[in-house]
């Protein structure tokens, strides 16, 4: 099996975009993506769209940060890789 790659999808209030992003996420040929989608506190639908998107790929993974804290949000990522969708960020 070939190694993990993640594609890191940022989202604020991103709901429109989703279905994009990760259609071409999913669309790629490489046989072994983990696709996180990380929320930066979104207000908007961006929950259900992604519930809705990993529910048909088990390779979409959702990660919710409940405080807006910018782009760190990103850096928790690398602090817990393989937590399990749905997962809360640490405090920064």
């Amino acid at each position: 099996m070939k190694p993990l790659v993640s594609v890191c999808i940022p989202a604020f209030n991103a709901a429109h975009l989703l279905a994009g992003s990760v259609g071409s996420a999913t669309r790629q040929t490489y046989a072994n993506p983990d696709i996180l989608v990380l929320d930066n506190a979104s207000t908007d639908d961006t929950t259900s769209v992604v519930n809705a998107l990993s529910t048909r790929n088990s390779r979409v993974r959702y990660l919710v940060r409940r405080a807006d804290v910018g782009g760190s949000a990103i850096t928790a990522v690398f602090r817990k890789p393989r937590e399990k969708s749905g997962t809360r960020f640490p405090s920064l």
